[in-house]
């Protein structure tokens, strides 16, 4: 139910904010993948988990346009 509901408030989020949030994860996941690099990250899991997020948020820009 969780990623339902991310979706439905992804669909509301205009297209610049959109695209400010990709950026956002995009950050993230260069952050998570030198923390692992330098083994100072806990979960590993976030990284599969911002890959993922950054999929969606893709996903809702291509439905848009």
């Amino acid at each position: 139910m969780k990623i339902k509901e991310e979706l439905k408030t992804l669909r509301t989020k205009k297209t610049d904010l959109l695209y400010k949030e990709l950026q956002d994860e995009y950050i993230n996941l260069h952050k998570h993948r030198f923390s692992a690099k330098f083994r100072n990250l806990k979960d590993i899991t976030k990284i599969n988990k911002t890959k993922k997020k950054i999929a969606r948020i893709l996903t809702v820009i291509r439905e848009k346009i």
